[in-house]
């Protein structure tokens, strides 16, 4: 009894001094520990966030490392390192120091594997580290990938990273990504405002790029007045070149604001059901062939109470005035 509890005490010492050694890497690695495992795109954000905002210089390498599959987790101590394939066995790399600590089996290793929508997640943190790389290519290369895949959390990062910039080719790709970026996602809507006069002789596809989702709009309907907050480029009257009724009316019957129109595909496949003795709703069917026919016949089958009634011209006509129709910019500020 007493033997096993002085094994269970220096395990336990072990335990603690090894947890002693380790960094601050390890350390926010250990604290998120149970999101980091369970990969889920919905609680992983703190976990990233911490790294990336933790200010080491340790912080870009393990990002990296877990984007690329190659942070692992030993089972004996629950330690995270970096692993690389040695022979047989994975050589494990501490996240703190960036040395070598030592060699597992694969069985004694559980590979953390981030999946696309965690992977995109880190590398939106990553930019603000490769913004400022010592090395030009891959400043260059976040640059690029920024400009193929502008987004609103690297407006700050590349602001920061302008100030140190000593290429001049660099800077000016900078300066100019940080103007679109303004323009798009600023929230301040005076230094988006300064930022689209600023480039307003440009008439580079980035810049056209950059405007166009400010001036998209939707046309949309309200069935009562139009709230005084929404940005409106203009009203819309029902049965206009810019709003055809049948379009209006399309745009009521999706917000269930009156009922569908019967296509003609609904229309034949009542009256095929209704079919008794070669008639339909008193109607021969030889005469269906004919629209008044066919519209008399399902008239009928209305008042047997054997079809749904029909929206009738009169009724759209109602629908429509009694709603209202505009055409909203979706940027949100006026």
């Amino acid at each position: 009894m007493q033997r096993a509890f002085i094994a269970i005490l220096l395990l336990a010492i072990l335990h603690t001094a090894a947890w002693a050694q380790t960094g601050p890497v390890q350390a926010i690695l250990q604290e998120h520990r149970d999101a980091i495992l369970k990969s889920s795109r919905t609680s992983i954000r703190p976990a990233i966030e911490a790294i990336a905002s933790s200010g080491l210089p340790q912080a870009q390498a393990a990002l990296e490392a877990w984007q690329g599959k190659d942070m692992w987790l030993r089972e004996a101590d629950g330690l995270f390192f970096r692993a690389e394939k040695s022979g047989d066995v994975y050589a494990l790399y501490d996240f703190d120091s960036g040395v070598q600590v030592g060699e597992a089996d694969n069985a004694e290793l559980d590979q953390i594997k981030p999946n696309s929508g965690i992977r995109a997640l880190i590398a939106t943190a990553l930019v603000q580290f490769q913004l400022s790389d010592p090395i030009r290519a891959n400043r260059l290369a976040a640059l690029t990938s920024l400009e193929r895949n502008p987004m609103a959390e690297a407006l700050a990062p590349l602001r920061a990273s302008i100030e140190g910039e000593a290429d001049a080719i660099l800077l000016t790709k900078k300066m100019r990504l940080e103007r679109l970026l303004t323009m798009a996602y600023d929230t301040d809507p005076d230094a988006r405002v300064a930022a689209i006069e600023q480039m307003s002789g440009e008439s580079g596809l980035d810049v056209r790029a950059t405007l166009n989702p400010i001036l998209q709009t939707q046309v949309r309907v309200f069935s009562g007045d139009i709230p005084a907050n929404l940005n409106i480029k203009s009203r819309l009257r029902p049965g206009s070149d810019t709003l055809p009724a049948k379009a209006a009316y399309d745009l009521l019957i999706a917000e269930n604001y009156a009922p569908a129109l019967i296509s003609r595909d609904d229309l034949r496949d009542v009256l095929a059901e209704n079919i008794v003795d070669g008639r339909v709703g008193g109607v021969a069917v030889a005469r269906l062939s004919a629209p008044t026919a066919r519209t008399e016949a399902y008239e009928a089958l209305v008042e047997q109470g054997l079809a749904k009634p029909a929206v009738t011209e009169d009724e759209i006509g109602g629908f429509l005035a009694n709603h209202q129709f505009a055409e909203v910019f979706i940027e949100p500020s006026k």
